[in-house]
């Protein structure tokens, strides 16, 4: 089965009813090197579940092998930031979009999933924002950086106006920015993009 393109970080999910006997997954990109996440639940609420994760744009290939020893049903779907861009292709319902669901019968089955990622290229002066809860732990684990870095500056700057501070400390202090800024940036990344997938 081949998915409707569904957007890198969205998280494509497999719904098996009732939960199954054995259940494997593997997920090969066409490309090597194309990250991605693969997460596989033999029993989760009366189901099994396979969900898998692009991390950027490419071809995977999704390969599910399992075993069932009654009818079952089999749900695909997508939990995404940006729901109409798959208006027209299944049932949205909030950030989750609903696939076709099929039925079979009892027996061993391998099914393979086409999974085509995209990348919605955006103005340069776009920025991709945290809900709000999350933009609250960004504030705080953020503010705790800038704390730290002000309070190391300004103790050095106030040392230097009474002794010598040695350059080792101003490079402290340099690389102590540049530091919290990469990861004043991993955070946003993570609040922005990782938290909002949730569900």
């Amino acid at each position: 089965w081949r998915t409707p393109r569904i957007l890198e970080r969205d998280v494509l999910v497999v719904f098996i009813n009732p939960p199954v006997v054995s259940l494997s997954a593997r997920c090969e990109p066409l490309y090597r090197g194309n990250p991605f996440d693969l997460y596989i639940s033999l029993s989760n609420d009366n189901r099994s579940m396979v969900e898998m994760q692009p991390r950027s744009q490419g071809i995977y290939n999704l390969t599910i092998i399992l075993l069932s020893n009654k009818t079952w049903q089999c749900t695909f779907g997508v939990f995404t930031r940006n729901p109409n861009f798959y208006e027209g292709y299944g049932d949205v319902q909030g950030n989750y979009v609903e696939f076709p669901r099929f039925t079979f019968f009892a027996g061993n089955y391998t099914i393979t999933i086409t999974v085509d990622s995209q990348r919605i290229s955006s103005p340069s002066f776009f920025i991709r924002l945290p809900t709000p809860v999350n933009a609250m732990l960004l504030i705080g684990a953020a503010g705790t950086i800038v704390y730290f870095n002000a309070f190391l500056i300004s103790d050095t700057y106030f040392k230097s106006k009474k002794e010598i501070v040695s350059g080792r400390r101003w490079i402290l202090c340099a690389a102590a920015i540049i530091i919290s800024v990469l990861l004043i940036y991993q955070l946003f990344d993570f609040t922005a993009i990782t938290l909002t997938m949730e569900y």
